[in-house]
């Protein structure tokens, strides 16, 4: 009987280290290969950011009238690029008329800030920036990008995003 229960816990004890060593992998974490080709870079204010691979989306890709690219950092910042939909390839400038909701650019933050190329200050839409999309197929789009964005809840702040380039795959 004592064999009987040793063997008992002997067992036991191999599958709670077979369950532990099992949830511990990290294979579950790692992106795709297929993520790792797209991506978002730039330069804020001279500071790099980079968008998490599996955090680059493009959303409604020529379904709507808008084609969002958007890069989110590992502390929440993102960038957004917004085109009029369907898009070419081409260079695209900021719109700054009244009405007109893209093409435009916002950079964010966890605490809600936003900088934006679309920022009415008294009668004038402030901000600029032009977005270039090198390549669109079926698949993805890819280009370059650079802005001067503006928080009009910070006293109309600026921020100069530059050397901005992207890959998004089309949802």
């Amino acid at each position: 009987m004592y064999s009987r229960i040793k063997l008992t816990k002997t067992a036991f004890i191999l599958l709670l280290i077979a369950i532990l060593f099992n949830s511990c992998s990290s294979d579950d974490d790692a992106p795709s290969s297929e993520d790792s080709d797209y991506f978002l870079t730039a330069k804020i204010d001279g500071v790099d950011f980079s968008g998490d691979a599996s955090s680059l989306v493009s959303i409604q890709a020529d379904g709507t009238d808008f084609f969002n690219i958007k890069g989110i950092s590992s502390n929440g910042d993102q960038i957004t690029i917004t085109l009029i939909s369907p898009t070419a390839t081409g260079i695209f400038p900021m719109s700054n008329e009244t009405g007109v909701l893209a093409p435009r650019t916002t950079f964010s933050i966890p605490s809600g800030e936003n900088w934006s190329t679309h920022v009415l200050q008294g009668t004038e839409i402030i901000g600029s920036g032009t977005a270039t999309v090198s390549i669109n197929d079926d698949t993805y789009m890819e280009g370059t990008f650079s802005f001067i964005g503006y928080n009009p809840l910070d006293n109309f702040s600026a921020k100069v995003i530059t050397e901005g380039k992207f890959k998004a795959k089309k949802l």
